[in-house]
């Protein structure tokens, strides 16, 4: 693991306008709602990370926008701001970003100085409005109203285990994705005994003869490790060793 300890700080001097990292996410992305504190869904974060960035994306709910965001990430829970009683300082988180009129997307990609496999806690509060037609009656709990009495305004959190002493506050937690393994599927040509000897313009002993060097300079070995093998050190020494007909089976003895 690279430098976990201070992975807050490095987040915490980074510029948030950096996005120059276009990479693909791997692994699954987590999603978590964003809630008030009457646990009413304003919105959504999702999470995810590439090889070499970490991403993080807030989408509100239809009907709200964004007014403010500020989170927090790091490799413990005590890399979070907070008082020395647990209860997080929102305004000390390292990330924030004043939204712009409208805005219902929020999204930053950094750098990834973690391994795959880490833990991270983040600790996600956004501030949103919700700005209802004069005549609707519908609109979302009034106790959260705005200057415009149209207008609600609210904090929200994203889901997760409670901060002691401050109501609806939460930190979740993510796991660094790994990319997939590097896949075999292409690299091989498979043939059926019968297709072997086609007279075709793609002929399978042609090809073999023609790349069987370049592939196996040492030769290929085939069998068990706990049984016996074949060891072929050129093409012709597989078409010899191939069969021309009959039913598959297993080696009798050690080949070369």
């Amino acid at each position: 693991m690279r430098f976990p300890a201070i992975l807050a700080v490095v987040l915490a001097i980074l510029p948030i306008a950096c996005n120059t990292d276009t990479s693909a996410p791997v692994g699954q992305a987590l999603d978590v709602p964003l809630l008030t504190d009457d646990a009413m869904v304003v919105g959504n974060v999702n999470v995810a990370n590439s090889e070499t960035a970490l991403m993080v994306t807030l989408t509100t709910s239809a009907g709200w926008t964004f007014e403010k965001v500020r989170w927090a990430v790091g490799t413990e829970l005590r890399h979070i701001p907070q008082t020395k009683g647990g209860e997080p300082i929102p305004g000390r988180f390292p990330l924030q970003r004043h939204s712009q009129a409208g805005a219902t997307r929020e999204t930053w990609r950094l750098p990834l100085i973690v391994e795959p496999g880490t833990v991270l806690t983040f600790a996600v509060n956004a501030d949103v409005k919700f700005k209802a037609p004069k005549d609707d009656k519908s609109a979302p709990d009034p106790a959260h109203e705005g200057d415009d009495e149209n207008c609600i305004v609210a904090s929200s959190w994203g889901e997760g285990t409670p901060f002691p002493k401050m109501k609806g506050a939460m930190s979740f937690t993510y796991t660094v994705q790994a990319s997939a393994p590097p896949s075999l599927e292409g690299m091989y040509r498979t043939h059926t005994q019968e297709q072997w000897s086609s007279d075709t313009n793609d002929k399978p002993t042609g090809y073999l003869a023609a790349n069987f060097a370049a592939v196996f300079p040492n030769g290929v070995t085939l069998g068990s490790t706990t049984g016996f093998t074949a060891v072929f050190t050129s093409a012709a020494a597989i078409g010899t060793f191939l069969p021309e007909s009959g039913a598959a089976g297993s080696l009798g003895g050690n080949c070369v």
